[in-house]
């Protein structure tokens, strides 16, 4: 598990059933965002451009170098 500045959290594991389990946690004031991705390792190719594009996607709040809202 990791956590980010602004109360971001991102995982990754393999659960107790093999499978890939990605879970990214946004916490602004009292906003929370998440996506979570479940998948067989098998799948991981097809799987991986997806989440990448969701999880960098995923936002709350302004970005502070621009003030934009995210």
């Amino acid at each position: 598990m990791h956590m980010f500045a602004g109360g971001k959290v991102g995982a990754s594991l393999i659960s107790p059933a093999g499978r890939i389990v990605y879970e990214k946690v946004i916490i602004h004031d009292d906003t929370l965002a998440t996506v979570r991705f479940d998948y067989d390792p098998r799948e991981e190719a097809k799987w991986s451009p997806v989440i990448k594009q969701m999880a960098d996607s995923l936002h709350l709040g302004t970005d502070p170098a621009t003030e934009d809202a995210r």
